[in-house]
């Protein structure tokens, strides 16, 4: 996942965030303003699930039954399975450069 789309994630979610919040604040104090906070921390929610899903189709490790997991797990656990998703992958990532690091080394040694 390129940094660039990554940092937009993390950015959408916390203004989506922020948006929730203060739509949940409004509602309770019963003011006009609170459905459209509300509808706009929505709709940063489905482009935060567009672009986690867009960036586990671009990858090209990931499984069918992963894409569907991970797919299943942004709706029906929120912004905290995209939250997760980041986690996950990053971590991944990581694992995965530094193999390519060992095998290169291994490559040179031989």
């Amino acid at each position: 996942m390129s940094k660039k789309i990554k940092i937009a994630i993390v950015v959408l979610i916390i203004i989506q965030f922020l948006l929730v919040i203060v739509g949940a604040v409004l509602k309770i104090v019963h003011l006009q303003a609170a459905e459209i906070f509300l509808m706009l921390g929505i709709v940063l929610w489905c482009t935060c699930i567009i672009l986690s899903v867009y960036t586990m189709f671009k990858k090209g490790n990931v499984t069918r039954w992963q894409k569907i997991f991970w797919v299943l797990c942004f709706f029906l656990s929120g912004i905290f399975g995209i939250i997760l998703y980041l986690l996950v992958f990053e971590k991944q990532e990581v694992l995965e450069e530094r193999l390519n690091v060992l095998q290169q080394e291994q490559d040179l040694t031989i």
